[in-house]
């Protein structure tokens, strides 16, 4: 298991407990800390002091994403490699998803595992989760995934026999870009080189999403700006927009209906959505002129 990291500190620290806590420990934990000046390195070095398992903890300078997990893909020595954010808590029985997993799809490159938001009654933070699931649900059938651009870091196991045989890594060239989508590129790379990926849903975690109108709009902005780079990178293979169309209104209220909440935040959701999908999508049409 990879977690890169950078001045998170109290999330991090989160994050470790969900992975002290698992039913089947990780055979080791590699943590890329890129140059904290918080507290983290102490709080890495106490959870390490109380575990059973190995933990390996790197030093990468270079504040670009690729180049970190780059480092992360380096320093592993597993057949499989999971990664998960620094922002995310893993579900208690998520290292033996991924084992499991790993016995169904053993030919896979690539185990997608299921993302929920930790915030699950803040419209924003549940507004940003469903962006991502109307556009990840599109990307499957069944469990096979079909849209590679929807391979996500923060939960996600790669073979590792299969990226060192086709030489894959994180394109080092996407550095200048907020956001990078480095990840949604690396699945892009695999899919190019014929691999396959497939979509695990009781792999769980919980990722803490944004809380506030500002956040949320920020996040919707860099995401899609590092779309587009990406679009530009591979053209009309890929399809990312969420726009706002009654196809996808339909689609957004479809798993709307489905969650815990009363129904003036499901509007308010919905409402953000539709108007986020609406904004970007000018937003990258302004930009690609």
């Amino acid at each position: 298991v990879i977690i890169v990291t950078k001045n998170r500190a109290q999330v991090l620290k989160h994050c470790l407990g969900s992975l002290a806590s698992q039913t089947v420990a990780p055979k080791e934990l590699i943590i890329i800390n890129n140059s904290s000046t918080d507290s983290t390195p102490q709080i890495v070095k106490n959870f390490e002091n109380n575990v059973s398992f190995p933990v390996k903890v790197f030093v990468e300078k270079k504040s670009l994403y690729p180049v970190i997990y780059n480092r992360g893909l380096k320093e592993s020595t597993g057949d499989w490699t999971a990664f998960i954010d620094d922002d995310c808590v893993a579900d208690p029985s998520w290292v033996e998803s991924i084992l499991a997993g790993i016995k169904d799809y053993p030919n896979a490159a690539a185990i997608v595992g299921n993302s929920q938001t930790y915030f699950s009654k803040n419209i924003f933070s549940l507004a940003t989760w469903m962006l991502d699931e109307v556009w990840k649900i599109d990307g499957r059938v069944g469990k096979n995934i079909r849209d590679f651009t929807t391979l996500d870091n923060k939960n996600i196991a790669y073979r590792r026999s299969f990226i060192d045989e086709k030489e894959l890594q994180y394109d080092e060239k996407r550095v200048s870009f907020l956001g990078a989508a480095e990840d949604a590129d690396f699945g892009l790379q695999i899919q190019a080189v014929k691999g396959t990926a497939n979509y695990l849903s009781k792999m769980i975690i919980f990722h803490k999403d944004p809380q506030s109108w500002g956040h949320f709009w920020k996040k919707t902005i860099i995401s899609q700006k590092a779309f587009n780079t990406l679009y530009q990178k591979w053209g009309s293979r890929i399809n990312f927009c969420i726009d706002s169309n009654s196809n996808n209104s339909h689609k957004i209220w479809r798993n709307l209906r489905f969650l815990s909440i009363s129904l003036i935040k499901k509007i308010l959701i919905m409402l953000l959505m539709i108007a986020a999908g609406f904004i970007t999508n000018n937003f990258l049409k302004h930009e690609s002129h």
